[in-house]
């Protein structure tokens, strides 16, 4: 406002000052839309970076199982080959029922190789909880994979009031099936489709056993053939 009387200095001031303060503020507002675009910028930033390193952490933990997991396959690939090194076939099949069991954190495996003229069974639990792998189960599992072209099957079953997985994988020997391995298993969030090619290749890695195995007894067999026809033709020479 200007009081009367007022010159043109006056005048000329208050104009100027009005004219300034619109200046002030249109650059206030100028800085404040500035400051906001960058504010939604690091923003944005900071959403992307977050991003990026989900991303990697995952991509981390995912490398690292990948990892612990070929170590473990290599540990077991070890052991095994030691083992079937030997002769027992007894022993093997335990000790291989117990090596699958630890690999694949089963409650319970079961393995049932047909060697020709009987059956050689054995069955490893791991943990505290004892799970029991009812016959008709196992042999359900047993037959699916049989008929199944890739030896193997997988399925979610009922054990001890809970989901369980359970895995089977057929035993061969001279090409035929001569048995099985089953387990049952805790269910995982998401399956792995490596473990149930491993499956096979263990129950594969059992057949030179139990051909060796048959072709033994065979070998006692006909032994104790020949024997028992050495002994009666010596008893009916003597008489």
């Amino acid at each position: 406002y200007l009081m009367k009387p007022f010159g043109i200095d006056d005048l000329r001031r208050v104009v100027e000052r009005v004219l300034a303060e619109r200046r002030s503020e249109s650059h206030g507002r100028e800085a404040l839309s500035v400051a906001r675009e960058e504010n939604e910028s690091l923003r944005r930033e900071h959403r992307e970076t977050a991003a990026t390193l989900q991303v990697v952490q995952r991509d981390l933990k995912l490398s690292r199982r990948d990892l612990e997991r070929r170590v473990r396959d290599l540990e077991l690939v070890a052991e095994l080959t030691h083992l079937l090194t030997g002769q027992d076939v007894e022993r093997i099949v335990a000790m291989t029922a117990q090596i699958t069991a630890r690999r694949f954190h089963a409650h319970v495996t079961r393995i049932e190789a047909d060697v020709g003229n009987g059956m050689v069974e054995a069955e490893h639990r791991e943990g505290v909880e004892p799970v029991a792998l009812p016959l008709p189960l196992g042999a359900l599992l047993a037959e699916r994979a049989r008929t199944d072209r890739s030896g193997v099957t997988r399925d979610e079953v009922l054990g001890q009031g809970r989901p369980l997985e359970g895995m089977a994988a057929v035993l061969r020997a001279a090409g035929e099936p001569a048995g099985s391995v089953v387990l049952l298993r805790p269910l995982l969030p998401s399956r792995d489709e490596q473990d149930l090619a491993l499956l096979g290749m263990i129950a594969s890695a059992l057949t030179p056993a139990l051909e060796a195995e048959r072709n033994r007894r065979r070998a006692e067999a006909n032994a104790v053939e020949v024997a028992l026809g050495m002994l009666e033709a010596i008893e009916s020479r003597g008489a």
